[in-house]
């Protein structure tokens, strides 16, 4: 099991309608894709300035599960037509293990 975490930083002045359309479209992607095992998304509670504007934890089978979500046609969408529009920044991290607390 993998664990794949993206944080995701928006323009200055975006429209929290966009924001929520973002939102939206990644909450939408685990009834789309079966590889997806876990999948939480969120946005930042505004605790710290320079946070991240989303967050999406997920988890997955093996490296090949991961892969075969970042290449289907849904996530791709969402990247293209909903991230890449607004975004200033995109950080991502794979690791080993599942995303509950130790």
């Amino acid at each position: 099991m993998l664990t794949h975490v993206v944080l995701i930083t928006v323009a200055d002045g975006t429209a929290e309608e966009r924001v929520d359309a973002l939102v939206a479209g990644l909450r939408a992607l685990p009834d789309r894709i079966d590889a997806i095992d876990t999948y939480r998304v969120g946005r930042d509670l505004g605790l710290a300035d320079g946070n991240a504007t989303v967050g999406i934890i997920a988890t997955f089978a093996s490296p090949e599960a991961l892969r075969t979500y970042v290449d289907h046609p849904d996530h791709r969408a969402v990247v293209d037509d909903l991230i890449r529009p607004i975004s200033t920044g995109v950080t991502r991290l794979q690791m080993d293990g599942d995303a509950r607390p130790a």
